[in-house]
């Protein structure tokens, strides 16, 4: 048993409930229409908009009809209306991370995201937020809305500052009574929300997805396409899970997964930089593990690419030969002594650096081998050839530098 309040207290807690959820009546009014199924623009909003504003100034009672509604919007409970918020009842329609993030409806989503208490930058009593449960059930149009909106973006990779490790930063900021963003926090030193949205998108075979998500770069090789240090992997990454998916996707996915991609450090500079995924011998092993004869196209799109890694290098050294006999007038056998090379290789994800003193172009690459055992003839075959030119690769470098 409760105390019904004065239509007076009713519409002041029913104001602030509209407030803090919608932003203001209209919006409210907005969704009521719509969830009647009403039409939500002219004469039939103007009408409700009058009706709550009398509700909440006290000078109406709200109507019996009213409260399914709006305790359907509002995520509470009729207790909580008529008691003026002296009274709570739990509430099925309470709006939850996980509610959200099962749902198929774009203004819905909005409501959300605009929300005065920004909950969406909350986690649950479970310890997870909005995104965890859009991942866990599939809900891809979601998590691509927040991205194309721009409220939620991966940071730049080139942003020196915050180093290669591909986090996330969220638009969507907190009221300025509250200092801390635990979302945004989260995010920013995580890649949880890449793998989400790269994972989906793999699955929904959206490549412009992969493409944004910079799906076969990782943070090692962008960090060696800049700095001559070794790199190293930023502890929280894990992409064992994301080579078991691409080993078993479709063949576009692994034909997308399998080519040569670029990084541009310097539009002026001559240094070419271009790379395979990080994890291509892994995804091979794994095929090779599933049986999976595509794996044949795979390993003959590493081998072209270690041999393409070769011939740069030598050409690069030609260059320098050309340049020492032609410039400086050495007898060939002079001129090859002669040649100043720099290199390094960094053993813990095969990339190589790559440039001789004096001569324009330089190269920055890595080179895929594969540690797999099969009865396969002809997959053997294609293995060995991939370790064979991995070995000379990497000898070339270690032997000239």
């Amino acid at each position: 048993m409760f105390e019904l309040k004065s239509n007076e207290a009713i519409g002041a807690h029913l104001g602030t409930l509209i407030t803090n959820r919608y932003g203001s009546q209209r919006q409210f009014c907005v969704q009521y229409l719509k969830l009647m199924n009403h039409p939500s623009e002219g004469e039939m909003l103007q009408n409700l908009q009058n009706r709550f504003s009398q509700i909440c100034n006290g000078n109406k009672s709200i109507q019996t009809y009213d409260l399914p509604v709006v305790t359907e919007l509002l995520g509470v409970s009729c207790e909580e209306i008529l008691s003026a918020g002296e009274v709570f009842v739990p509430t099925n329609s309470h709006i939850t991370n996980y509610s959200i993030a099962h749902s198929k409806d774009p203004d819905e989503w909005e409501l959300y995201i605009n929300r005065p208490d920004k909950l969406i930058l909350n986690y649950d009593e479970y310890g997870k937020s909005v995104l965890d449960y859009a991942y866990e059930f599939k809900n891809y149009g979601f998590l691509k809305y927040l991205f194309k909106k721009g409220d939620i973006r991966l940071r730049d990779s080139s942003d020196q500052k915050n180093g290669f490790d591909f986090g996330a930063v969220t638009q969507i900021h907190r009221l300025e009574v509250f200092d801390q963003d635990i979302l945004g926090g989260r995010l920013e030193y995580s890649d949880t929300l890449r793998m989400y949205m790269i994972s989906l998108a793999m699955e929904n075979k959206d490549f412009n997805i992969l493409d944004e998500f910079k799906a076969r770069e990782t943070p090692m090789f962008a960090s060696a396409a800049v700095y001559i240090n070794t790199p190293k992997e930023p502890e929280f990454f894990n992409y064992k899970k994301l080579v078991k998916l691409i080993s078993s996707s479709p063949d576009e996915t692994i034909k997308y997964f399998a080519q040569e991609y670029e990084i541009t450090v310097d539009e002026k500079s001559s240094l070419k930089v271009f790379y395979l995924y990080q994890y291509l011998g892994e995804v091979i092993e794994q095929m090779v593990i599933n049986k999976d004869t595509r794996v044949i196209s795979v390993i003959d799109s590493a081998i072209a690419h270690n041999n393409k890694v070769a011939g740069r290098i030598k050409a690069i050294e030609n260059n320098a030969l050309k340049t020492n006999m032609e410039l400086y007038h050495m007898p060939k056998e002079k001129a090859i002594h002669t040649i100043i090379r720099f290199s390094a290789f960094y053993d813990n994800c095969n990339v190589l650096r790559f440039y001789c003193h004096g001569v324009e172009g330089a190269i920055v690459s890595n080179i895929i081998c594969a540690k797999a055992k099969t009865s396969d003839s002809e997959i053997a075959a294609r293995l060995n050839t991939l370790n064979t030119s991995f070995d000379y690769v990497k000898a070339l470098i270690k032997t000239e530098g």
